[in-house]
């Protein structure tokens, strides 16, 4: 079955509500490419430095709307991150991370680990992913009371994220 056109409609509402609680307004491009852009086929999305999400369009063909909303949602979590590093000073009141965060984030993304390994620690471990992790199992839990799957090598420390990011945007009132 070919969900391109759902999945597509998914990922661009996740990017613009994430865009609007986020105050980044345009700041986000979206590109669809197929998957050989891809480091491995099987990747629904990923971000450049540069503030867009590229979405495999062979993945949005096939891939189940869920993944689309947490791929999304987690995806959108790391050009938060970005903005964090490169605007947190001249905008704290919208990205308004501790300093000793934004060092790790700033760092790990130099020295980005990535793994071919399922509940790899070495990738799960990193900051900017337990952070990108935690949003996505917050806002698919308030939006759609859905339960995300996470690996049990982190699940106390994303149940933690997710009640401090849950706090720092609001959403736990």
């Amino acid at each position: 079955m070919d969900n391109f056109i759902e999945n597509k409609k998914i990922a661009l509402f996740v990017v613009n509500l994430v865009s609007k609680m986020y105050h980044l307004d345009d700041a986000v491009l979206v590109e669809f490419h197929s998957s050989s852009r891809f480091p491995n086929p099987e990747v629904t999305a990923m971000v450049t430095r540069d503030y867009r999400i590229l979405y495999n369009i062979d993945r949005l063909k096939v891939a189940p709307d869920y993944e689309l909303y947490i791929t999304s949602f987690h995806e959108m979590r790391h050009i938060y991150q970005y903005c964090c590093i490169d605007f947190g000073k001249k905008y704290p009141k919208v990205f308004n991370e501790p300093k000793e965060r934004l060092k790790r984030w700033e760092y790990e993304f130099k020295h980005y680990y990535v793994s071919e390994i399922e509940d790899d620690l070495k990738y799960l471990g990193q900051d900017c992913e337990l952070d990108a992790i935690s949003f996505a199992f917050l806002m698919m839990k308030k939006l759609y009371d859905a339960d995300v799957v996470v690996p049990a090598v982190i699940k106390d420390k994303v149940a933690e994220r997710a009640k401090e990011i849950s706090k720092r945007i609001g959403l736990d009132k």
